[in-house]
């Protein structure tokens, strides 16, 4: 069932992959939500976001540019 999204009201970038998404807001924080196999969201393990949550590791810098490659078998 479909629920509604957190507001992007803050946000100055967002980036979508196949199974992933990332939200760079206007302060730096940088936000991730879906699959995370490979540790592919930053969190330092491979647990699932089924919301967005704050990526603590790049907490304190400065982040202005974020992409996203997809790899096609």
């Amino acid at each position: 069932m479909p629920i509604e999204a957190e507001s992007f009201s803050g946000a100055q970038q967002i980036v979508c992959g196949q199974n992933c998404t990332f939200v760079i807001q206007a302060n730096g924080t940088v936000l991730a939500c879906g699959e995370g196999s490979y540790g592919r969201l930053g969190q330092g393990n491979s647990d699932d976001l089924h919301s967005l949550s704050i990526i603590s590791s790049l907490q304190g810098g400065l982040v202005v540019l974020c992409y996203v490659v997809c790899h096609v078998q």
